[in-house]
């Protein structure tokens, strides 16, 4: 649920949340956190993945068959997201 912040690549990311909608079933909950705001930084920072915006949160739930029900800390370095499969 908390490893998505680390990875740097939103398309990685988006395949990983395609792969949770496979196999979640329908009204399944799929709760997790990614960067929520650029933390920038040196390259031994490496840890720190791609960051959302709000829209970028609410789209990727969409292509990915979700609804964005609910989302905590947008904005800040820990974005949750509350995905609810249809």
């Amino acid at each position: 649920m908390i490893v998505f912040q680390h990875i740097p690549s939103r398309q990685i990311i988006e395949n990983y949340v395609r792969e949770v909608h496979r196999l979640l079933r329908p009204g399944g909950l799929f709760k997790f956190q990614v960067q929520g705001a650029p933390l920038g930084g040196a390259p031994e920072h490496s840890w720190v993945g791609e960051w959302f915006t709000e829209r970028q949160a609410g789209e990727m739930a969409e292509r990915c068959g979700f609804e964005l029900r609910y989302q905590y800390g947008a904005g800040e370095q820990y974005y949750w997201l509350w995905y609810f499969k249809r």
